[in-house]
This record gives structure tokens, C-alpha cells and sequence, in this order.
């Protein structure tokens, strides 16, 4: 699948540069619950959500995570999740990855697509927003119609890696969203009650990963996918806000400055 303003073959080089046969043997499903314990999310530096005071809600905490059970454990919305190292090449089948923007906030808040897709961004919102993608050259201001009233903005991130989806005029600064555009088609963001679900990965030996960029922590398992079933993997991230501070402050070398991340 290549819907980029890119040569097809240059996609091609790149999501397959073994020139591996599609693969077309059986495949299984992985699903399961991502969990964080330790503290928890503090609030980030103060926003101004004058002018949609409901982004408060979404983006005054350093991340979105649900009640405690018992263990302490709590289920984490917005943690990127994929299904790598598996045998053969797989291509993406579908051109996008449809975004709305909702109550001043981005849906889903992580974004993962395949190199070749782009993303579909509405606003559902009474805003004028014009969503962009840093670090990807744009030719013009690309207005998301209030009230979806018109089609939605397409962005076609120009190289795999990580971008910032935001306002690009600017009026809802606190307005982001994380993109992955990966390599390979097996990912999903947790939804708010840490739920993901993965379809049609072939089977055999394949690692299970998840990432949440606002703590800088992953983690990573093993799995064995059999045809025609649903593998259950429940992953957890550990959040210290000593450790987190600690972590900013040595890069910064501000000398113990406290700043949240």
C-alpha cells in the first residue's frame, strides 16, 4: 500500500528490502491488557485551555490511566503496541488511519500506521483547527471544517519515525497527538481501559512490544502466534516520578531542577 506523494518503489525498498514473497500462510490474533503502577501522573506545566476549556481534561496529566486494582496495577490508555519478528513480509492493506478531534482532543491520542498510509484527520469540534504533522513539509494550511463539514485533512508522513500531530495555527497549543509510522502492519493504540487487539499475524515466533513516549518506557515478550486462535498478553510499565525526574534533570544538567517531563 502506498497512498504517499513517494515513488512506490522507494515504499517498497523500504517496508521490504529483502524482497521477501508476500506471505500467505495462516495467521492468529494477540490481545490483551496494558497496566502501569508506581506514581501517579503528575500534571503537566500549566496550558492555556481558555479557548476549549474541555483539552483540560484530556492533556493536564502526563498520561491517561484507569483505577488501581488490588496489585496496584492500572490500565493505561494511549501506549503504542505492535507485533514484530515475525517470518515473512506482510503488507498494509488499507490506505488510512482515521482521526477525529473530539471534546479538544485527538482520537486516538497514539497513532500507529504503516509507511505508505496517511492519516484522515476530522473535526468534530466548533474550532477552526488546522491539524499538521511536524518535521513533514506542507505547501499550504490545511483547515479540518468545524463540525466535520467538509472532507478530512489527509497527512502523509514523507518518512518512517515518530511525529507530533498538532495545530499548526496555533489556537490550541496543548493540541497533540503522538504518530508512529512504522514498518510493519501489526500495531494498535490502548484504548482508556488499556485494551489492544491484533489481527492476522502469521504464525510462529513473534515479539509483542509496548511503548508509552511521555515516560520513555517500553516493554517486551516472547510470544508463540497459532493459526486460527487468539493469544491473551497482558503487559505492564512502571512509572517513578523520582526516576523520571532524576532521568530529565541529568540530560538537562540543570543541577535538580524539579520539571516534569
Amino acid at each position: 500500500m502506498n497512498v504517499l506523494p513517494v515513488p512506490t518503489s522507494i515504499v517498497a525498498n523500504i517496508v521490504n528490502p529483502a524482497r521477501l514473497p508476500v506471505y500467505d500462510g495462516p495467521t492468529g490474533s494477540v490481545e490483551g491488557t496494558i497496566t502501569i503502577d508506581g506514581d501517579p501522573a503528575p500534571d503537566v506545566p500549566p496550558q492555556d485551555y481558555s479557548k476549549c476549556t474541555a483539552g483540560a481534561k484530556a492533556y493536564q496529566k502526563l498520561f491517561r490511566a484507569g483505577s488501581a486494582a488490588p496489585n496496584g496495577k492500572r490500565p493505561l490508555g494511549d501506549a503504542l503496541v505492535g507485533v514484530e519478528g515475525y517470518a515473512g513480509f506482510v503488507p498494509e492493506t488499507h490506505e488510512a488511519l482515521a482521526v477525529s478531534i473530539d471534546q479538544c482532543a485527538f482520537s486516538p491520542r497514539t497513532m500507529a500506521i504503516t509507511y505508505g498510509q496517511r492519516l484522515d484527520v476530522t473535526n468534530n469540534t466548533s474550532a477552526v483547527i488546522a491539524p499538521s504533522l511536524d518535521r513533514a513539509p506542507s505547501p499550504a494550511l490545511m483547515i479540518a471544517p468545524p463540525r466535520a463539514n467538509g472532507d478530512p485533512v489527509k497527512l502523509y508522513p514523507p518518512h518512517p519515525g515518530y511525529y507530533t500531530l498538532e495545530d499548526k495555527m496555533g489556537r490550541l497549543p496543548f493540541l497533540k497527538g503522538d504518530v508512529y509510522v512504522l514498518l510493519f502492519p501489526f500495531h494498535a493504540a490502548t484504548t482508556p481501559d488499556g485494551h489492544f487487539h491484533i489481527d492476522g499475524i502469521p504464525v510462529g515466533h513473534a515479539k509483542l512490544f509496548t511503548r508509552l513516549r511521555s515516560i520513555g518506557k517500553e516493554a517486551g515478550v516472547d510470544v508463540e502466534i497459532a493459526a486460527g486462535t487468539t493469544l491473551h498478553v497482558d503487559l505492564s510499565l512502571h512509572y517513578s516520578q523520582k526516576e523520571a525526574d532524576a532521568a530529565l534533570n541529568a540530560a538537562r544538567g540543570d543541577g535538580g531542577a524539579h520539571v516534569i517531563p
